[in-house]
């Protein structure tokens, strides 16, 4: 830090040992490339990566893995293939942790598990062990648009935003541009943020309203990050437009999730007391409509059915190792992890590692 400039450099902000290990391997690849010859450095430190993070196990922590809880059931035939096949790529370390469920004529056949969770996380994999399933929700988040449309809450696809969404910024974005990744916010992020910023939904579609475009709208470009907080925010300035006001994750859960026979399996964000039955539902339950599912209760709310777990059960499922903690030097976001943008670093990088949206802090 320099008290003359007020700002953190990065040469200061990052811990030595790791400006040290960054010299080195460069230095290294100056040599390699000198000789003429092609080697990974990634690949050689790897392993001792892995056993350092191993090691940094809790005793807790490293008892969990010789901890696998096997029902009591009997297996069919196919049952015991599958699992031997599932154990024999984790053994072959073809895989680190699997779930198969197999469905036939609507039967569940099949609902087996193997592994562990992580590397530096020895926790086995049941089937109810739950996994970010990443940009998978951004199919949910066009469903739902569509879903309103059929609804006539929409009136059409070609509409501007803003006709529903008052205080969206832009009028040349159009409901369909924003489904296709024509948005026009493709790497918008807020110029200085932490991650409690990013997790507050409320927050992050305020601010994505009047965010300035990084692309002219109808300009293809996948939207990473931005799309959920696009679509989400559309919906529910949808809902809003037509005096029926709810939230994103409701909604899905109403005209999507429950029409399917879904309830339990899929959450936009973790609740706080999931179900415990790791047997997921018949996938083949018809829904008759998509007709508006939001019946208020006497108060004007949305009725939302709850379930509830013991302490013990959140906590085999989720565990309390904090990897962004680890990440960010105490939960502060990038900067108290780089400085301003170290190491070759971008805020746009940074927010799209796995291991961030992995963290046990924003799975809740």
């Amino acid at each position: 830090y320099s008290g003359a400039t007020g700002k953190r450099y990065p040469a200061e902000a990052t811990p030595g040992s790791i400006l040290f290990l960054l010299r080195v391997v460069s230095c290294l690849r100056g040599i390699a490339i000198s000789l003429g010859l092609s080697h990974s450095y990634l690949q050689t430190m790897a392993p001792f990566a892995r056993t350092a993070l191993q090691s940094s196990l809790s005793a807790e922590r490293l008892r969990m893995r010789a901890f696998v809880p096997q029902p009591h059931r009997q297996l069919t035939s196919f049952q015991i293939r599958l699992q031997a096949l599932m154990l024999s790529m984790v053994s072959s370390k073809q895989a680190l942790g699997i779930q198969v469920c197999v469905y036939h004529e609507g039967r569940v056949i099949g609902n087996e598990a193997a592994g562990e969770m992580g590397s530096a996380d020895p926790r086995p994999v049941n089937p109810g062990s739950l996994f970010c399933g990443f940009s998978t929700g951004k199919a949910l988040a066009a469903l739902l648009v569509h879903a309103l449309a059929d609804n006539n809450w929409l009136t059409s696809l070609s509409d501007p935003v803003c006709k529903y969404w008052n205080n969206f910024r832009q009028s040349k974005c159009t409901v369909q541009m924003l489904l296709e990744h024509q948005a026009g916010y493709s790497t918008a992020l807020p110029d200085s943020w932490e991650v409690d910023m990013l997790l507050n939904w409320q927050h992050m579609i305020g601010w994505i309203a009047s965010a300035p475009t990084t692309e002219p709208p109808g300009t293809p470009a996948y939207h990473a990050l931005t799309y959920g907080w696009l679509a989400g925010g559309l919906s529910e300035a949808v809902a809003l437009h037509e005096r029926q006001p709810s939230t994103y994750s409701a909604m899905l859960d109403a005209f999507i999730i429950s029409k399917l026979g879904l309830e339990g399996q899929i959450y936009t964000s973790i609740p706080v007391s999931p179900p415990s039955s790791p047997v997921p539902p018949n996938p083949f339950k018809p829904h008759t409509s998509w007709e508006n599912p939001l019946e208020p209760d006497m108060g004007g709310n949305v009725r939302l059915c709850t379930v509830s777990c013991s302490e013990e059960l959140l906590q085999s499922m989720y565990g309390d190792r904090d990897i962004f903690e680890e990440l960010s030097g105490g939960g502060k976001g990038m900067a108290a992890y780089t400085g301003d943008v170290a190491v070759g670093t971008s805020a746009l990088s940074f927010g799209l590692d796995p291991r961030l949206f992995n963290d046990s802090q924003i799975r809740k």
